[in-house]
């Protein structure tokens, strides 16, 4: 039986099919029931991986060029008047469970991080949805 909760004994453990399987003829019973046993060991930590996959709606800006009509109100003061609402981060689908699907809360590269914290996702934040009016006046 696989011990899953010791790093040092799963690796022993697949030491220790890795050799036996090298003694075994392959297309046996023996053989396949050995490879799949070593199988387990490989993705002894498929349980904590999900898909991420989804579809955001990143940024969304709507503007209205109230050019022609501030020119004619302001006597010509105005020459340019443009108004617009964004909005980022607005819509989110996913099946991910975690609370933000395109951010690694461990930062950095796997490069500057062990290997053994990719898959780690304990306290990542979820982007903010923001907001702004923005007024666009050229004289």
């Amino acid at each position: 039986m696989r011990n899953v909760a010791s790093q040092g004994d799963n690796f022993k453990a697949s030491e220790d099919l890795k050799a036996l399987l090298a003694t075994q003829t392959p297309d046996t019973d023996a053989y396949r029931a050995t490879a799949t046993e070593l199988a387990k060991y490989a993705n002894y930590r498929g349980n904590y991986i999900e898909s991420n996959d989804f579809i955001r709606l990143s940024n969304l800006t709507i503007s209205y060029d109230l050019g022609t009509w501030a020119a004619r109100q302001t006597g010509g003061v105005l020459k340019r008047c443009v108004i617009s609402v964004t909005g980022n981060n607005l819509w989110l689908n996913t099946s991910y469970k975690g609370a933000e699907p395109q951010i690694d809360s461990q930062g950095g590269s796997s490069r500057t991080r062990g290997i053994g914290s990719l898959s780690y996702d304990w306290t990542a934040v979820p982007a903010p949805k923001t907001f702004a009016l923005n007024l666009n006046i050229g004289f």
